[in-house]
């Protein structure tokens, strides 16, 4: 009986340790826990909140300052439409060797008009003293006058040559081109010669085709329509490019602004309106991706933000056009936007907890 007795009293001591020891690690797990900072997800209030209809997130100042949010105001803008096209800066030796082949050709007609002018002076004295009866034989003539015939066949074979060189030069760069070589419009050739200014060729696509009047396009390298700069039209180009197969034309562009080198690619803007449409500019950085579309968050009080769908946005260099929906001015969110989607993705979201 009294081992039974004893067994019992072992089994009742064990069974109190095993509660007491129980009861304190809650106490002690629950005290952690409030040490940590760490809450049921039930006792934190929801961020969303209604804005004139409108979902919007309520983040306090110092949430803001540790996600590492910022905000730029929003530029205005203007844009035209425009094709895409491309250009390469043309390569100008061949119009040098043109020149180099003028100079040679008119310095052999500068040599020939004078010895022409020469022999002329000297036969109109001979034929007046043969006429005068003087020591001049006929034969001394017919040799001064066979000189001059010589000396004119030769010119007229210079300038068959300078004929067939301009031809030529038409048929490969057009006529205003040739010109500039030609006609010595010093200034022009001499600015392309030192690279203070440079063609380029302008290709379309084959659907394409350029506006009339048109006075400009714009090019840039690398894409960036920002920095793109003015260049200003010659004339139609001769050859098509064989892999695009459609209009193509020459214009001519400072380069002191960009570092251009002859067979450079670059890309070309051609304007279609002589209207613009005005809207703003917003950075890569702004943009999120959210059900296939580009949103951006812009911060309409000190700790309130609004997301935006962005409709028909013009895509450019380091960011995109927007002409419908944000206003000059408005402060879109461009670091920390992800965080925003984010955010509002999870309050989206019903809790599990929630469900009956």
């Amino acid at each position: 009986m009294n081992i039974i007795f004893k067994i019992i009293l072992l089994f009742l001591i064990v069974s109190m340790g095993i509660m007491t020891y129980s009861l304190f690690n809650d106490e002690a797990g629950e005290s952690d826990e409030s040490e940590l900072g760490i809450d049921d997800d039930d006792d934190i209030p929801s961020r969303m909140v209604n804005v004139d209809g409108q979902h919007a997130i309520r983040l306090d100042i110092d949430l803001q300052e540790q996600s590492g949010i910022k905000t730029r105001k929003l530029e205005a803008m203007e844009i035209r439409e425009e094709l895409d096209a491309f250009g390469q800066v043309f390569n100008i030796n061949g119009l040098v060797e043109l020149r180099s082949n003028l100079n040679k050709i008119n310095g052999q007609k500068n040599i020939v008009l004078s010895e022409l002018a020469a022999t002329n002076k000297k036969l109109k004295r001979l034929q007046v003293l043969h006429k005068e009866a003087a020591n001049i034989s006929t034969r001394q003539l017919q040799e001064v006058e066979a000189e001059s015939i010589t000396h004119q066949a030769r010119l007229k074979t210079l300038n068959s040559e300078l004929t067939d060189v301009r031809t030529e030069a038409e048929q490969a760069w057009g006529s205003v081109l040739t010109a500039w070589v030609i006609d010595n419009d010093t200034d022009t050739f001499e600015q392309l010669l030192s690279g203070k200014n440079v063609i380029v060729t302008v290709s379309l696509r084959a659907k394409d085709t350029l506006p009339e009047q048109t006075e400009y396009v714009y090019i840039g390298r690398n894409g960036n329509r920002i920095l793109a700069q003015k260049a200003v039209y010659i004339s139609p180009a001769i050859e098509s490019d064989s892999m695009l197969q459609g209009e193509t034309y020459y214009f001519l562009a400072d380069a002191s602004m960009d570092k251009y080198r002859a067979g450079m690619h670059v890309h070309v803007w051609v304007p279609q309106t002589s209207e613009s449409i005005s809207g703003v500019f917003v950075p890569e950085s702004a943009v999120v991706w959210s059900s296939g579309k580009p949103w951006v968050y812009t911060r309409n009080s000190k700790e309130l933000f609004i997301k935006h769908v962005i409709n028909s946005p013009v895509e450019l260099d380091e960011g995109i056009f927007v002409a419908e929906g944000l206003q000059v001015g408005d402060k879109v969110v461009t670091s920390g936007a992800q965080m925003l989607l984010a955010e509002e993705y999870r309050w989206s979201i019903p809790d599990e907890d929630d469900n009956p």
